[in-house]
């Protein structure tokens, strides 16, 4: 299984993000998906698994937002 974990500076994710074809699975953190969540939506993912709900339990959070985004 390919696996991306995405962390490093802004510009190193979006490379890692462009290649999401590449991988089997990305694991990335709620902070990280609202501030790439311009890059993450552009492409479809087979699923969506989220860890710890209740930092998406506010549907008026950015969080929440960023998730709903997501194509999956």
């Amino acid at each position: 299984m390919n696996v991306c974990l995405l962390c490093g500076d802004a510009d190193e994710r979006a490379q890692e993000i462009h290649k999401r074809g590449d991988y089997d699975l990305i694991v990335t953190s709620y902070d990280l998906l609202r501030r790439d969540i311009d890059l993450h939506e552009k492409g479809r993912y087979y699923a969506c698994i989220l860890d710890e709900a209740q930092y998406i339990k506010n549907h008026e959070t950015l969080t929440f937002k960023a998730v709903k985004r997501v194509k999956a």
